[in-house]
């Protein structure tokens, strides 16, 4: 057999793996999802997560919350107000105003930037799970 012919039959051996193992995981999650809480099946459903392909590669989907940036990563999706119920978060009300930071009933254009603090950081920061 030639080296070819083996290095071909191993690569798609090992894709053939990989999205195997991503299944499996998928299934677990949802299965997890299930008996901790109620059934959510938006790992197995939504598989799609590159809506175009752009000049230099894929383009990321802007989902819920979150949007793509090519130099931030993901950031607060500007103008986002919705009742969220999945991943722990129990009817949490989360507004995002235009400018891209999280309401908590006061407009961010109206406040003396004076007063204001910086607070920069992950999900705790965000108030993950806090409504307003």
């Amino acid at each position: 057999m030639s080296w070819t012919r083996i290095l071909v039959v191993n690569i798609f051996v090992l894709i053939g793996l990989l999205l195997a193992a991503e299944v499996c995981a998928r299934l677990a999650w949802t299965a997890r999802a299930c008996y901790k809480d109620t059934c959510d099946f938006s790992k197995l459903l939504n598989l799609k997560i590159y809506d175009g392909i752009a000049i230099l590669g894929f383009t990321e989907k802007n989902i819920g919350l979150s949007a793509y940036d090519n130099f931030l990563g993901y950031i607060p999706k500007a103008g986002f107000t919705n009742r969220i119920n999945a991943n722990g978060w129990r009817d949490v009300l989360v507004t995002i105003d235009s400018n891209g930071f999280r309401a908590n009933g006061t407009n961010s254009s109206d406040v003396n930037l004076n007063d204001v603090i910086l607070a920069v950081g992950d999900s705790f920061t965000f108030g993950d799970g806090v409504s307003e």
